[in-house]
């Protein structure tokens, strides 16, 4: 006997208003500020922002950020928000 799949139901311990937003539609740090970012867990580098905008696929803003590679050579990538930290 075929049936038809119930539709899901929300979990009511989960209120969708006391989710907080992820998207960050400004940027929170500056044009030529220099700043740490994150290539990979726990290897933080420093670099300077080259150009900040807001990117529709991902809903946030992209950092364009130049920095100095392990073989000396200078590097410009793109980088979320939460890959980037004041440098200290």
């Amino acid at each position: 006997m075929l049936t038809r799949p119930r539709p899901r139901q929300a979990r009511p311990d989960v209120d969708p208003i006391h989710i907080p937003a992820t998207a960050q539609t400004s940027p929170t740090f500056d044009v030529g500020q220099h700043v740490g970012v994150q290539l990979r867990q726990y290897i933080w580098v420093p670099g300077t922002i080259v150009e900040a905008e807001y990117n529709t696929q991902y809903g946030c803003v992209l950092y364009t950020i130049q920095y100095v590679a392990a073989n000396g050579c200078r590097l410009k990538e793109r980088f979320l928000p939460k890959d980037v930290r004041d440098y200290e």
